[in-house]
């Protein structure tokens, strides 16, 4: 991942030198945070705080929510529910695994390897801003988890802006 991330972003410095570009504008999910392995940690941590209510391994919680999410793209309530309905009586627990996950989603947010080192040579030379769609609080959480606010001289959040890239 590290190689990619390196030699993408070294070829677009590359072509950008010499030019007359002044901003860099950059996405949040998958450019710089990992989602998946995001949400894979946030799991993991859900099944600790829920354990006693589960029936099921860390490892079927985890693999089978993140396909029940369909790579972040169902909605968390929906997902939720498919997931519990399947396999346990509790009608209230997707709406407490809900809950956590607004709660605590983002707080320990997984960066790509590298986004800090780039974003720390680039600042200096750039303006730099970042377009990113979700919640607020959700995305807010994610870049302040990680880090990277101080980079950013603009971000904009579609749930906040009233629309989406």
């Amino acid at each position: 991942m590290l190689l990619v991330f390196a030699t993408f972003y070294k070829n677009m410095i590359a072509s950008i030198r010499g030019k007359m570009v002044k901003a860099l504008i950059f996405d949040l999910d998958e450019t710089l945070c990992n989602r998946q392995a995001t949400m894979k940690s946030f799991l993991s941590e859900q099944y600790i705080r829920f354990e006693s209510q589960l029936t099921v391994s860390r490892e079927e919680f985890i693999s089978e929510n993140l396909l029940e999410q369909n790579n972040g793209y169902t909605e968390k309530t929906i997902a939720f529910t498919n997931f519990c309905e399947k396999r346990f009586q509790d009608k209230n627990l997707p709406q407490k695994l809900f809950n956590d996950y607004i709660e605590n989603y983002g707080s320990n947010a997984v960066a790509i390897e590298g986004a800090a080192t780039l974003l720390n040579s680039l600042v200096d030379k750039y303006t730099l801003a970042m377009i990113t769609n979700g919640k607020t609080a959700c995305q807010n959480k994610k870049i302040d988890s990680l880090g990277i606010r101080k980079f950013f001289k603009t971000i904009k959040i579609s749930q906040q802006e009233g629309i989406a890239k």
